[in-house]
């Protein structure tokens, strides 16, 4: 009987740390049109989010590719997918940047969003995924350029542009801002082709683990400036 009371002593204690803990204040952010907000949500709302937006993208990436074999047959769906269902951002709306998934449910972005979505599926289907926002000079224009790594190489894509597997010679094609895919590939560190934990990783449960503990130890680089 005694040992039964000590059990039930210290099942109620756990529990009760438990609950306490997953309702534990932590911050969240969303950007309406420029200007960035931080609320507070309780840890378990924020879990839960998480593992719910993993499993779709997981899930979806799955529907794209489906029974598709062959990696840039894989990627090639995954870019078509995303030219037709991630429309241009309406002139007039409210611009929201949240999460990824929030994109793929409006169905509708700004160039670096439709960028996110693309890369996001992309890493789901296993491939090294980026974008960054590239400017030549100072007068020229910004362009948003998604990177994919199939096999060794890496391949480009400009979604709003609707040019994909961008690679050696085709590099030298002018974009729809001026400048050559090549110039504005220039501008980039080599560093930012390095293997790491980037934002679509980030997604994941196993990755952000790792990139969580690292970052805590100092020894995960962080992400280059979009």
């Amino acid at each position: 009987m005694r040992r039964l009371y000590k059990k039930t002593i210290i099942f109620c204690l756990v529990f009760a740390s438990g609950v306490l803990l997953f309702n534990v204040p932590v911050p969240t952010r969303q950007g309406m049109d420029g200007a960035v907000s931080t609320r507070f949500i309780p840890l378990y709302v924020k879990l839960c989010g998480f593992f719910y937006r993993n499993y779709h993208y997981r899930d979806l990436s799955r529907r794209i590719t489906g029974a598709t074999e062959g990696d840039f047959d894989k990627v090639t769906v995954i870019y078509a997918w995303t030219v037709k269902h991630i429309r241009e951002h309406p002139a007039g709306f409210t611009v929201v940047d949240d999460h990824i998934w929030d994109i793929v449910v409006r169905g509708y972005g700004l160039n670096d969003q439709m960028a996110d979505v693309f890369v996001t599926l992309a890493s789901y289907a296993g491939y090294e995924a980026f974008w960054r926002k590239l400017r030549v000079g100072v007068s020229a224009k910004v362009i948003i350029l998604s990177f994919v790594r199939i096999g060794n190489k890496w391949y480009v894509f400009d979604i709003r542009g609707r040019k994909s597997f961008l690679q050696g010679d085709a590099l030298n094609a002018r974009s729809s801002y001026g400048p050559t895919y090549g110039e504005y590939i220039e501008t980039m560190d080599g560093s930012e082709f390095a293997s790491r934990i980037r934002r679509p990783d980030k997604q994941k449960i196993f990755p952000r683990l790792v990139y969580e503990i690292r970052k805590v130890f100092g020894r995960e680089p962080g992400e280059v400036e979009k």
